[in-house]
């Protein structure tokens, strides 16, 4: 494979990363976690497929500077979003055990009955 070739894919896979890291970020606000896993696991492909190509002049040029830093910020809001969503998924287990170790279900009353 020629390096004009390699130089593209590098590119191609840094800027698909990008796409679906901020595509990760709109879904973890709309709280879609099987979209937001689907997305992270498409994410690790290019991930394998930019640390596989030894090509680096796109990332180390300005263009790819600039998209990295994009990255990194996407990064870190990803990152802050999940840490907020792990702590109320906690918490609502954490509730949810508390009142059923008081005895308190729902066990007895059909909620979705017409009244």
């Amino acid at each position: 494979m020629c390096k004009p070739e390699k130089e593209d894919q590098a590119k191609d896979a840094w800027q698909q990363f990008a796409a679906l890291s901020k595509e990760m970020d709109k879904f973890i606000d709309k709280n879609d976690t099987d979209v937001f896993l689907d997305l992270l696991r498409q994410r690790t492909f290019f991930e394998e497929k930019i640390k596989a190509n030894p090509e680096q002049s796109f990332i180390k040029s300005p263009q790819g500077q600039i998209l990295l830093k994009e990255i990194i910020r996407v990064n870190k809001v990803i990152l802050q979003k999940t840490h907020i969503w792990l702590n109320k998924t906690k918490t609502n287990r954490d509730v949810s055990q508390a009142y059923e170790s008081l005895g308190y279900t729902n066990q007895s009353f059909r909620w979705d009955q017409k009244f």
